[in-house]
């Protein structure tokens, strides 16, 4: 699949296969407070620990409005609490796909 690079306000990778490494690689290779509006990284190879350490970059990119992590299974409990401290500081931040993860969200 190509990578949808119709605009740098968004990085679209999903089904991809990336891990933890390829998903940080990919998007530090966009500048702090870049235009990035939407990341997908759905149905990739991502981990709890990879979360964390992508929120860490996306707290730089005060364009951001909508993150998905769809169909990413590995991303579980552990993930919960960086994400809601990453949202309470982050209000433009509309909309996040955790569908398909291993957080349990009807709890």
């Amino acid at each position: 699949r190509d990578l949808d690079a119709s605009s740098a306000e968004r990085i679209a990778v999903a089904h991809f296969g990336l891990h933890d490494v390829g998903v940080l690689a990919l998007v530090r290779a966009f500048p702090s407070n870049s235009p990035l509006t939407l990341l997908d990284v759905s149905d990739n190879s991502l981990s709890s620990r990879g979360v964390i350490s992508l929120l860490t970059f996306l707290g730089q990119q005060h364009a951001l409005r909508a993150i998905q992590l769809a169909h990413t299974p590995q991303v579980d409990s552990k993930s919960v609490k960086p994400l809601f401290i990453f949202l309470s500081r982050r209000q433009r931040v509309t909309e996040i796909g955790l569908e398909g993860t291993g957080i349990d969200l009807e709890a």
